[in-house]
């Protein structure tokens, strides 16, 4: 990464303890390679952008592996989405997002 800080929050590790993902300070969901010690970083990867950070910015986050790490889901909004976690198109989890006995959700409802 030559020396560059990686920074964000709402951390989550891959269960092969391989990969970090973590919603970033932009406001996207980015992920890195960690070696074996968990001590070196590489290979920092934005997988959804978001929208610069800010208000009324699009946020991104809450990022969490699937139990066999083949997916990872998040929230933007109200909604959950599931990508690659190596990249691609990212899917809503519509029936996962769905409002339940008419109540209110607040924009992490889903986290």
């Amino acid at each position: 990464m030559n020396g560059a800080p990686v920074q964000g929050s709402a951390v989550d590790w891959a269960p092969d303890a391989g990969v970090i993902a973590y919603a970033d300070t932009k406001g996207g969901i980015s992920r890195v390679d960690v070696d074996p010690t968990g001590t070196q970083f590489s290979n920092v990867q934005q997988l959804v952008a978001g929208g610069g950070g800010g208000p009324g910015a699009a946020t991104n986050g809450f990022p969490m592996f699937d139990p066999e790490g083949d997916g990872l889901a998040y929230t933007s909004g109200k909604t959950l989405f599931l990508i690659p976690p190596s990249g691609g198109s990212d899917v809503p989890l519509t029936a996962a997002s769905t409002v339940v006995n008419d109540a209110t959700v607040a924009p992490s409802e889903n986290s």
